[in-house]
């Protein structure tokens, strides 16, 4: 696959058609320096318009694959908020 823009073998598959064909689930897009910039604002452009979820920083990156790791080891659970910080407090007394 090419960028965004740059010159491409005319089999290669754009990001922004990616995403507008449904292919696409999350975004990672960092860009760095200029001509990326303009790449990425096409990517997050496209992202918002077809509803697609775009994650613009790496740290946020290495979050979401930590959360998408997590939810496939363990099922979900819901608890109130202060049942959590209740949990989380009582181990600080420990």
């Amino acid at each position: 696959m090419s960028k965004v823009g740059e010159q491409r073998r005319p089999d290669a598959i754009d990001a922004v058609e990616l995403i507008s064909s449904g292919k696409v689930d999350l975004v990672v897009n960092t860009p760095h320096g200029r001509g990326p910039r303009a790449d990425g604002d096409r990517i997050r452009r496209a992202a918002t318009r077809h509803r697609v979820a775009c994650i613009t920083t790496v740290a946020a990156a290495a979050a979401a694959a930590a959360g998408i790791a997590e939810r496939a080891a363990h099922e979900p659970r819901v608890r109130a908020l202060q049942d959590h910080y209740r949990q989380a407090q009582l181990r600080l007394d420990v």
